[in-house]
């Protein structure tokens, strides 16, 4: 992978490239800037830039965050009726928002004649939201079930970027870690009071209300040890994973400190 530092002066570049592409000065008088999450910049960049120059490793995951800003905003947008005019015009605001960045991927990978990953890129909008309305409609899921469609929600677009590249490792290692990240976020909101969805699935599969934090506890261990057994298989970038269950894990520690855990 290179040394660390040259790794992360890509990064910062990559995140930089984005937030210079979505800036737009009407759309943001009404809407937050969407927010990119680095580690999705980390692990895109280091699985592409393994067997692709550093331009097209840097394009691909730039395409690939702004499909998710999309993605991510969409998922803002109220399926209530909305009242008031301000209401509705931050709702059709924000419709636009996400196909505007999404309209920025697919112009950037037309341009480069990249007419294959385009398609790839789009299957995958398309099975997401069938997956979003899925959840939408069916409240009472088992465990497995929910797990497996919070992967498709979390890395879809980068499980399915893996799979064209030919990057089986990598896309198992995108899937548990990033769901780890979301079992680590959901606990925490879980100790603040709030029972999501996820995490009532657990408990309610488990049947022991009693130790509702343990179980939550053991299931965040159990994706951490196949996240740590699986990067074993790849020498390369063993360190790299252990490294960032180490930030994840540090996060959490220090959230459950300033809640007084």
């Amino acid at each position: 992978m290179g040394s660390f530092e040259h790794y992360n002066k890509h990064v910062e570049e990559i995140k930089n490239q984005f937030y210079h592409l979505t800036k737009h000065q009407y759309l943001q008088t009404y809407l937050p800037r969407p927010v990119v999450d680095e580690d999705k910049i980390r692990f895109l960049y280091a699985m592409l830039n393994e067997n692709l120059s550093e331009k097209d490793a840097q394009l691909f995951t730039l395409s690939a965050l702004l499909v998710q800003a999309g993605l991510d905003i969409h998922e803002e947008v109220s399926l209530h009726e909305v009242q008031s005019d301000s209401l509705r015009k931050k709702r059709q605001l924000t419709v636009l928002a996400g196909d505007y960045y999404v309209g920025l991927y697919y112009h950037m990978l037309a341009k480069h004649k990249h007419v294959p990953l385009i398609q790839v890129i789009s299957n995958t909008i398309q099975e997401i939201n069938e997956v979003k309305m899925n959840t939408y409609e069916n409240h009472d899921r088992k465990y497995e079930d929910l797990e497996e469609t919070v992967s498709i929600i979390e890395t879809g677009l980068m499980q399915n970027i893996a799979d064209y590249f030919e990057q089986s490792a990598w896309k198992e290692l995108i899937k548990d870690f990033f769901y780890l990240k979301r079992l680590v976020s959901e606990k925490l909101e879980w100790l603040s009071g709030k029972k999501t969805p996820l995490l009532k699935s657990i408990i309610k599969d488990t049947l022991q209300l009693e130790d509702a934090v343990g179980i939550i506890e053991q299931k965040v261990e159990e994706v951490k040890d196949r996240l740590i057994k699986n990067s074993k298989a790849v020498t390369s970038i063993e360190a790299f994973i252990t490294w960032h269950i180490d930030q994840v894990s540090d996060h959490a520690f220090y959230e459950n400190v300033a809640k007084g855990e």
